[in-house]
């Protein structure tokens, strides 16, 4: 079995290794820059120094630039070719992807929280700091893009720290999916419906 399992996999325990450090990597880097993002946010929103307020949203700007797409982007990535470890294969027993609770959970989660940054927040970012940078009052010409990019922010660094936690305390056990029972079951009617046809010739 030992031996099955080995053949199996897609990559070895150090590439595996490799891609564990890159997906830690990136996780810890996007919760650093969520909280940068939401520092300066309400730096921005609350200064009361007009270019205090003009460098938090132009620098806000910048980092949905330069961060906001490699480092969401690689952690989901390099968390789907963790919890795949082997070969796909939707519902069998090499389908890591529903086989823990807990992997079912984060997984759907950090993927809903990398869109929601691409696609919702980065967009806004990149107005902000076009609004302030040649406005007299920056914060007045941001307007409600302030409180927008707060909770956004403060939103997706409660996601992922949730995640996070989730994925060091691996709650919740085995699915349904993931139950040793289950794939007995599975693999005894696979191999009774290849006993029961018949050999060609």
């Amino acid at each position: 079995m030992h031996e099955q399992i080995e053949r199996e996999r897609l990559f070895g325990p150090r590439l595996r290794r490799d891609v564990l450090t890159v997906h830690i990597l990136t996780s810890v880097a996007w919760i650093g820059v969520d909280l940068c993002m939401l520092v300066l946010a309400i730096m921005g929103a609350t200064s009361s120094d007009t270019t205090t307020q003009r460098s938090a949203f132009v620098t806000l700007g910048a980092v949905a630039d330069a961060l906001l797409i490699p480092l969401p982007l690689l952690a989901v990535l390099t968390g789907i070719t963790i919890a795949l470890g082997t070969r796909w294969k939707l519902l069998g027993t090499r389908w890591k992807l529903l086989r823990h609770y807990w992997v079912a959970v984060s997984l759907p989660a950090t993927t809903a929280s990398a869109a929601a940054v691409l696609f919702a927040l980065r967009p806004r970012l990149h107005q902000a700091a076009n609004l302030a940078r040649d406005a007299r009052e920056p914060a007045a010409a941001v307007g409600p893009l302030q409180q927008e990019i707060i909770v956004a922010s403060s939103f997706a660094l409660l996601v992922l720290c949730t995640v996070t936690a989730i994925n060091v305390s691996k709650p919740w056990g085995r699915t349904r999916c993931g139950s040793t029972g289950w794939y007995a079951r599975r693999r005894s009617r696979k191999c009774r419906s290849v006993s029961d046809d018949p050999s060609p010739g």
